[in-house]
């Protein structure tokens, strides 16, 4: 049986609500086989009280969890992002007409 922890970097517009809540459920409930990672483009500094409360339910550690830029996300998860193996890309960031580089 294959061993590897997957990286998944779910990335949206605010990284307040639906990135973070990919995040604390891909961890959660992968079984350790899952490591989730989220940021924003337009980070909002604040996460919706809605996802804190639900993400509470998880077990996942509500501490844990900041709206933060793409730009610095291997700083705040020590991951360089040539290490992910996986990235979730929400519409809306689609949207803005600048997804992320290939290979980020």
């Amino acid at each position: 049986m294959d061993d590897k922890v997957y990286n998944v970097l779910f990335l949206s517009t605010t990284n307040s609500a639906r990135s973070l809540m990919a995040e604390a459920l891909l961890t959660t409930a992968g079984g350790g086989r899952f490591r989730g990672f989220s940021a924003g483009s337009s980070p909002s500094g604040v996460v919706h009280p809605f996802t804190l409360e639900q993400v509470a339910t998880t077990g996942y550690s509500i501490e844990r969890l900041r709206s933060k830029s793409w730009d610095r996300i291997s700083t705040f998860v020590s991951l360089p992002l040539q290490r992910l193996e996986y990235n979730a890309i929400h519409q809306e960031v689609t949207a803005l007409g600048r997804p992320p580089a290939q290979g980020a």
